[in-house]
């Protein structure tokens, strides 16, 4: 072979070009959520108390989740230690469904409430849960029976009657109440004078009777005033709350 004949050789070789340099692969992503530690085994449920001295429960009927079991009355309800015009819960709201006595084979009841974590319970045939809440001292918002019915609520079925306060007479609110399928009725009200609030200071603080005495429509708060006031979003729910909380354990029936 000649020597041009090597040349040309030499010059048909490919040049040698660095290799190039690869990015690291990412970690493959997890197939669905990731796995915590196995959840705590739950406590067996603790079985329904015996049945008491007297095991019916005339008195109690639900409204909305909790009971109106009526063994103690606040104030406002002027009813009494058996009677609960005003609900038997009325912490939670001046209106409540009074749903009829066929309801209780269904339901369910606990004290104290349920976010208390309670360990007693019962049924309608087997209930000594008055007898407790009736011993024990808790103000008189706190002192109720918790229900829980069990199945659907249907006016026209369940529903002995929506109960509301007498501020809501021949307002939006009565008319709205009368298009449902079940009975309007009234209880005797909650009112209180905006001159009788600083009484009630120590219950939630002064800054909630101060704001009762804001929110207070001519002269007296009711629970329309203070639904006005929830619906405005110009004060601090729990604060509005706690306006209903000083109603509720301290207002008056309206006709007094």
């Amino acid at each position: 072979m000649g020597e041009p004949d090597l040349r040309r050789r030499l010059r048909r070789r490919p040049r040698r070009t660095p290799p190039r340099l690869r990015r690291p692969r990412p970690p493959p992503r997890p197939q669905g959520p990731a796995l915590g530690p196995p959840p705590a085994p739950r406590l067996p449920a603790r079985p329904l108390a015996a049945p008491a001295e007297s095991p019916s429960t005339p008195s109690t009927r639900a409204s909305g989740r909790h009971a109106e079991s009526t063994h103690r009355t606040p104030q406002g309800c002027d009813g009494g230690p058996r009677a609960g015009p005003c609900g038997g819960a009325p912490r939670f709201g001046s209106a409540h469904l009074r749903l009829r006595p066929d309801t209780l084979h269904r339901a369910t009841f606990c004290y104290p409430d349920s976010f208390l974590e309670p360990e007693d319970f019962g049924t309608a045939a087997a209930n000594h849960l008055i007898a407790l809440a009736e011993a024990d001292d808790q103000d008189l918002l706190d002192s109720y029976i918790e229900a829980q019915l069990h199945g659907p609520v249907r006016f026209t079925e369940h529903v002995d009657a929506l109960v509301l306060d007498p501020c809501y007479r021949g307002t939006e609110i009565e008319a709205a109440a009368r298009l449902l399928p079940c009975p309007l009725a009234w209880h005797p009200g909650h009112r209180l004078p905006a001159t009788d609030l600083h009484r009630y200071a120590d219950y939630r603080g002064p800054h909630i009777t101060a704001l009762a005495a804001i929110l207070a429509r001519d002269g007296v708060l009711d629970p329309a005033a203070i639904g006005a006031a929830a619906r405005s979003g110009a004060h601090d729910p729990q604060h509005v709350k706690q306006v209903w909380h000083c109603l509720a354990r301290y207002g008056r029936p309206a006709q007094s």
